[in-house]
């Protein structure tokens, strides 16, 4: 597919500035990926289509959750808008799915994907050794003073 397509890519060159050359050029990669949308494994046969079955879309907000969760406060401590973030971060993990669930399956590969590295170094950084062996310090921990639980409005009056 890559071959094909890179030879559209070619043939457009210097054409960016002429609508039909571009609508022309789209066209032919549409045929193209529905000639190659065919294949896949288990339940997702083509990666351009919505899940049916709604399994990407719960994976991602489920995934994205974890990374919420176990990745989240790490650096945040002191701030007083932390807590507020990481609950409206956990409100967005439950909204991805009604708002994501049209979407083709190889977004949710890549996301998916994406969240699952996150987790993964986010955990791996938080080994003593890993961030010894790297070179990265500790957090120095905040200050008392600023531990305060403060709303966003008292911080503006304040100022």
């Amino acid at each position: 597919m890559r071959p094909h397509l890179e030879a559209i890519k070619e043939e457009m060159d210097g054409k960016t500035f002429d609508p039909e050359a571009v609508a022309e050029g789209h066209k032919r990669m549409k045929k193209l990926f529905k000639e190659y949308g065919h294949g896949g494994a288990f339940w997702f046969t083509d990666l351009t289509t919505p899940d049916a079955l709604y399994v990407f879309p719960v994976l991602a907000a489920l995934s994205f959750l974890v990374v919420v969760e176990c990745n989240m406060q790490e650096g945040m401590e002191g701030n007083p808008m932390g807590d507020t973030m990481k609950k409206f971060s956990r409100i967005l993990a439950f909204l991805t799915v009604p708002f994501t669930m049209t979407f083709p399956k190889a977004i949710f590969c890549y996301w998916i994907t994406s969240n699952l590295f996150s987790v993964t170094y986010g955990m791996a950084l938080k080994v003593p050794g890993v961030k010894q062996t790297l070179g990265i310090p500790d957090l120095p921990a905040a200050p008392k003073h600023l531990i305060s639980a403060q709303t966003l409005s008292s911080i503006f009056r304040q100022q």
